[in-house]
């Protein structure tokens, strides 16, 4: 998503302005704290890297610096959530190295209490830190939407694909989804929104008042608003069969725990104050089926898989639902048990995706394992 991708390429100038470390740095010091901290409890400030890899140490000290906590830093969040946070609600708070995965101490070494959160820093990190200086998340959002695009596009089966701007040619203008995706067995109605997880206190009123879940709904409201587009006509030149399922997707980017749950669906996204405006979706004559949310992640192993076990995501929504949340778990974790037990813990993965790793894997020129078959789709 961060690579060859035109509105992120925008606002590049300006990340390295305002953070003094461009994004591939970022990414490339991303690896190198994670197997430092993963071989050494400590970390010296006196650094030293190889020379065969090639990233400069005076880019992974910067990073190191905008990823730590100071002791007091670290002492003054402790107190400050705790003093915003009813007692009994204590143990719901969110763990403070989410958001720094790093502690400066004072001799001057770093520790990492959990080194893979840096690899989760790598992407929540660098999305606030782009937040910080896109007017609006327009860039942010725009390059994650032309990514979601590109993961689509991966799809085998086949399909047609309509995007936003052909949407909104059609009903003049008007909101709509992000994504309409026909195949022969259903309609896949897609909104993307970047959005990171940033509840700190994980309590039924802290979810349903976050950005998060506004966002969502925001979302489903969408995709309700373009159905209704589609039983009006306004989308008649689509070649569009009513009577197959319509699949509602949200995609965020990242993992919402429960966010497919019955309780996350009737207690935080009905209990959101904008869902009071969601249109009721009455329409007997459509199946309907009811919003999935769905990280990135999961929207690329759901159409990985997809298209290699030839099956529909109607069939896949109707399995998940008959082995209940309580067994199959989220939907990330069923499609990596779904993909598991298919290929074997064979380490497949999207093409644009799999070339753009081997890329990355040769500035820091480390020679990458994986294979060119184990690039499973192409996009069209």
């Amino acid at each position: 998503m961060y690579f060859n991708n035109e509105f992120i390429s925008r606002i590049a100038d300006e990340f390295v302005k305002k953070y003094d470390i461009s994004i591939l740095d970022w990414f490339k010091c991303s690896f190198a704290a994670f197997t430092l901290f993963q071989r050494d409890v400590s970390v010296n400030p006196e650094i030293r890297i190889s020379k065969d890899i090639n990233i400069p140490e005076k880019e992974l000290l910067k990073y190191l610096r905008i990823n730590s906590y100071s002791v007091e830093e670290l002492r003054q969040h402790y107190l400050q959530v705790r003093k915003e946070t009813e007692k009994e609600f204590h143990f719901l708070i969110s763990y403070a190295f989410l958001e720094k995965p790093i502690l400066l101490l004072p001799n001057g070494k770093y520790v990492s209490p959990l080194p893979s959160l840096i690899i989760r820093q790598l992407g929540h990190g660098l999305n606030e830190l782009i937040r910080r200086i896109d007017k609006n998340g327009y860039h942010l959002g725009k390059a994650f939407q032309l990514y979601c695009s590109d993961v689509l596009n991966c799809l085998s089966a086949d399909k047609q694909l309509y995007d936003e701007d052909y949407l909104q040619k059609l009903i003049k203008g008007e909101k709509c989804c992000d994504f309409l995706l026909c195949t022969n067995h259903e309609n896949i109605l897609i909104e993307c929104k970047a959005v990171n997880f940033n509840v700190k206190v994980l309590t039924e009123n802290g979810l349903k008042s976050s950005g998060l879940v506004t966002k969502v709904v925001e979302g489903i409201s969408q995709i309700y608003e373009t159905i209704e587009h589609i039983v009006s006509g306004k989308l008649k030149n689509i070649n569009l069969d009513l009577n197959k399922p319509f699949v509602p997707i949200i995609v965020t980017l990242e993992e919402i725990p429960e966010a497919n749950s019955d309780w996350y669906y009737n207690k935080i996204i009905l209990g959101n104050d904008k869902a009071k405006k969601l249109k009721v979706m009455d329409k007997p004559n459509l199946i309907i089926l009811r919003p999935i949310i769905l990280s990135v992640n999961t929207l690329e192993k759901l159409i990985s898989f997809m298209s290699s076990a030839s099956v529909s995501c109607f069939d896949l929504y109707n399995e998940w639902s008959r082995l209940g949340y309580h067994f199959a778990g989220d939907w990330g974790i069923y499609l990596s048990q779904k993909i598991a037990t298919e290929f074997a813990g064979r380490n497949i993965m999207l093409q644009f995706m799999g070339k753009e790793f081997n890329s990355f894997l040769q500035t820091l020129k480390v020679k990458s394992d994986l294979e060119e078959s184990d690039f499973l789709l192409k996009m069209d």
